[in-house]
């Protein structure tokens, strides 16, 4: 017994405790990442992962989230016969088979993705989910071939394809058969989404820095040029960077996108006035219709939190302008509908307007493939605009927020840091020995 134990009182003397805790199950609490606070784990699931304290949104396992979001009948996975190998025969610290089995045994997935065809509210889907748990997400060959044969199907079904990013990057156990996937399901997104100019993409876990894209072009004006030439320049940057290399550049894309179509409600004030409503008045019922209106919670026995029952017009109506006017507005004399009132007009689209550095910005962002992003800048600033510049006035500037400026910054903060504890070394070298020559001889062995 040691001397601490033979001071403690017997009141809090430590006893067995094995038994104790042998009774509490693991894995029955779980601890929020938002808030810090310990929940049961029960709870937490029940409530779909999400925090009920502070509303912060834990990581789902693929199969996990799957089951929340499809249907539970129909649904057929896609691609589970395909398994990894070990082509290269690599090893690190472990053997690559290892750390597969590893994998597995910790998450049950033969690998980083599980792609499913089902349905979501009876609407025909097809749904990628990364595994981050297994290897961090990262990509290998198996990730790549589920990944284009969800997009294939999804294709030949002519259904949408979902796919949840939580992706690590590639997996370096595969080298360039990892690299490669990226330009294989490029291809595949490219092929389902150009008939219908879309594509669906829920990002659970962003892979790297968190940066608009790998290339990003500012886009600057003159002051005395409008908003619509500025945002002329930026399509046309669009079109040189699609015509530089189409196999090199995907994913083309600007920040100026417009708002949808809107409509106006013009009131008439005169006849407003003769009912005695106010504006005021129309735009709540006008809320109230298209938004909702919370009008009471519900309490169910086997619900955690209360129902809201919100007031709101079905969808279809709700894009319906008349049925819109329909609607009535109690004045002084009962209710009267709005189409004596006033009338809807369409209003021309919002467009942002973005600022830095207060100039007035257009941001181009694009993704390469197969190519360094240096090496597309390069190629699209001495080429592709020497030939064909922008508008006069319009320039760019491709010092953005993109992922090769991030590492072009990385970088040279690394070397300004190394040059600077270099010219320390050498100090301290020609203190102690007073000879400059023998100083830089010895700091010649540095690598």
């Amino acid at each position: 017994m040691s001397w601490l134990q033979k001071l403690l009182p017997p009141k809090i003397k430590r006893g067995d405790t094995s038994a104790r805790n042998k009774s509490i199950p693991e894995g029955l609490w779980s601890k929020c990442d938002g808030c810090e606070s310990v929940l049961y784990r029960s709870d937490l699931e029940g409530n779909l992962s999400v925090c009920p304290k502070c509303g912060h949104h834990h990581r789902l396992r693929a199969r996990r989230r799957l089951d929340l979001t499809l249907d539970a009948e129909g649904r057929v996975e896609i691609g589970a016969e395909v398994t990894p190998v070990d082509a290269l025969k690599f090893k690190d610290s472990r053997k690559y088979p290892e750390r597969l089995s590893t994998a597995t045994a910790d998450t049950g997935e033969a690998d980083a993705m599980v792609v499913m065809s089902g349905a979501i509210k009876s609407i025909p889907v097809v749904v990628a989910c990364f595994e981050f748990e297994f290897l961090g997400g990262s990509m290998g060959s198996v990730v790549g071939e589920r990944f284009v044969r969800g997009a294939k199907a999804a294709f030949e079904q002519r259904v949408p394809f979902i796919c949840v990013t939580a992706s690590g990057g590639a997996r370096m156990q595969e080298g360039l058969l990892s690299l490669m996937q990226m330009a294989k399901t490029t291809a595949a997104v490219t092929r389902l989404a150009e008939p219908y100019q879309a594509v669906l993409n829920i990002v659970e876990v962003p892979p790297g820095p968190p940066v608009l894209a790998t290339v990003t072009a500012e886009v600057y004006a003159r002051p005395d040029q409008t908003m619509d030439d500025l945002r002329h320049g930026a399509e046309e940057l669009k079109k040189r960077l699609q015509t530089n290399d189409p196999r090199h550049f995907a994913e083309i894309d600007s920040l100026n996108e417009p708002s949808p179509e809107r409509w106006l409600f013009r009131l008439n004030a005169d006849k407003a006035a003769l009912h005695g409503i106010a504006a005021a008045d129309i735009s709540r019922c006008l809320a109230a219709a298209l938004a909702g209106h919370h009008v009471a919670d519900l309490r169910l026995p086997h619900e955690r939190q209360p129902l809201q029952i919100i007031l709101r017009l079905p969808f279809a109506d709700r894009s319906h302008l008349a049925r819109l006017q329909e609607l009535t507005v109690q004045g002084r004399g009962g209710y009267v509908p709005l189409a004596e009132l006033g009338h809807f007009e369409p209003a021309p689209p919002e467009h942002p307007i973005m600022h830095k550095n207060l100039r007035r910005v257009e941001m181009v962002t694009a993704e390469t493939v197969g190519r360094a992003p240096g090496e597309m800048i390069l190629s699209t600033r001495l080429n592709t605009l020497k030939r064909q510049p922008l508008p006069d006035g319009l320039s760019v500037d491709w010092a953005g927020e993109g992922e090769w400026e991030i590492t072009l910054r990385v970088f040279r903060d690394l070397g300004l840091a190394f040059g600077v504890a270099l010219a320390g070394i050498l100090l301290l070298l020609i203190v102690q020995t007073g000879r400059v020559k023998i100083s830089l001889v010895i700091m010649c062995a540095i690598p």
